[in-house]
């Protein structure tokens, strides 16, 4: 029996919830998913994690087999929608060779499904029994959908084996999302019915995606993870986010924009500082880095005076290393460093060294430099790109005190920023 089951004509809502380290493997039962849906289901800000599944076989091998049966994560014959829904380590294993008509996330067996916002991170399918009969022939797609309809927007969906599979006599909408699994993305029957609305981004050319803005057999650029909560039931998930020079960024279909991401985090930003605002493809918004967040990262310059320049570089443990290129009285140059305390994520409190004699070796080695005490530096950083800098040097013969202003010398692309 299914763990949860919605007859047809029942109605079930299901919200800040998840279930974790499921193991469904021990049933050979079609009919026992984790979720088995015949009526109308809504689930919103949910978790599905590290979840086990079975198919098997019976009445044969090869083009003789009889019948094939999935316990999937999630069945649909009714009405189902999935808002801000995370899937991630779903595994099915398999008992026999074949193509399995069944999925390890969701199977939609005539129903209607809309899937906005959902994530599906790390599935995968793996063969149980004897490798030199079975490695590698199953098939276990992440979601298939064998009739009725499916709609599918601003989602990220990931994974080993294959990625979408759409049966005859099916329709499939999507729209703004992301798909890279390790074999086939898409699996789509000639008599099925597709229609992209434009926006995907999909890394290989198995979706034959064609609408405005929609790119095939391009690296999707999935390669960080971002972990935040999902809930306000402080539901964590690790999804996949997008590398700063993913195409994904900014670039979706605005008009299908939707006005916050899986993490509440606000769309239509400037994610890549192009000067440009716009929603990101995929569940998982780019967002601004704030100063608090490494935001405060860079090369700054001094427009009161000429060849000043000081760079920040946040550190880990709340410290950041403070480099400021200078001259002295006599209008030496001179750098001096330290790594200092960061307060409230917008000051920074130093006391720097100087490195005295010594030269440089042919291989740019350091060679008997003193290590001398400077002074101090304090950095506050009132926006993005502006700040103050006062320093207080202990030689007063050979370098003075004193406040002056600092802007961001050039905003560097992807470093991202958002005033607090």
């Amino acid at each position: 029996m299914p763990v949860i089951q919605i007859e047809s004509g029942g109605v079930l809502k299901l919200d800040d919830f998840s279930f974790e380290d499921l193991d469904l493997s021990t049933s050979f039962d079609s009919s026992s998913p984790l979720i088995m849906n015949s009526g109308n289901l809504q689930i919103t800000n949910a978790l599905f994690r590290n979840l086990k599944g079975r198919c098997h076989t019976f009445g044969g091998f090869g083009p003789h087999l009889q019948s094939i049966n999935c316990n999937s994560t999630i069945i649909n014959k009714g009405e189902i929608t999935l808002i801000n829904a995370v899937l991630e380590n779903i595994s099915m294993s398999f008992v026999g060779p074949g193509t399995i008509p069944g999925s390890s996330v969701l199977s939609n067996l005539g129903g209607n499904a809309r899937l906005i916002q959902v994530v599906v991170n790390n599935t995968e399918a793996q063969s149980h029994q004897d490798d030199r009969i079975f490695r590698g022939e199953a098939l276990v797609p992440a979601i298939s959908h064998s009739g009725g309809t499916m709609n599918i927007r601003s989602s990220t969906l990931t994974g080993t084996r294959a990625g979408i599979s759409v049966d005859a006599d099916s329709s499939l909408n999507i729209a703004n999302s992301i798909i890279e699994f390790d074999q086939d993305n898409c699996i789509f029957d000639s008599q099925a019915r597709i229609q992209s609305r434009g926006g995907n981004l999909s890394s290989d050319t198995s979706c034959g995606f064609n609408a405005t803005g929609d790119l095939d057999g391009v690296a999707t650029g999935l390669l960080t993870k971002k972990t935040r909560k999902i809930s306000s039931l402080s539901l964590v998930a690790t999804v996949p986010a997008l590398t700063p020079s993913s195409l994904a960024i900014d670039s979706a279909v605005q008009s299908l924009c939707l006005e916050k991401d899986i993490f509440d985090d606000k769309r239509t930003i400037d994610g890549n500082n192009d000067g440009n605002r716009g929603c990101d493809r995929g569940a998982v918004e780019t967002a601004d880095v704030e100063l608090i967040s490494g935001g405060l990262n860079g090369m700054y310059y001094s427009p009161e005076a000429d060849g000043h320049y000081l760079t920040i570089l946040e550190n880990t443990n709340d410290t950041v290393v403070v480099t400021w290129t200078t001259f002295d009285k006599q209008g030496n140059q001179a750098w001096v460093y330290g790594v200092g305390e960061l307060i409230n994520g917008l000051s920074i409190t130093t006391e720097v060294t100087i490195n005295l004699n010594g030269s440089m070796s042919a291989n740019g080695q350091l060679l008997s430099a003193d290590a001398t005490p400077w002074g101090s530096i304090q950095v506050d950083l009132n926006s993005c790109n502006t700040g103050t800098v006062e320093y207080q040097a202990n030689d007063q013969n050979k370098f003075s005190s004193g406040r002056f202003s600092i802007q961001r010398l050039v905003a560097v692309k992807q470093l991202g920023c958002r005033d607090n």
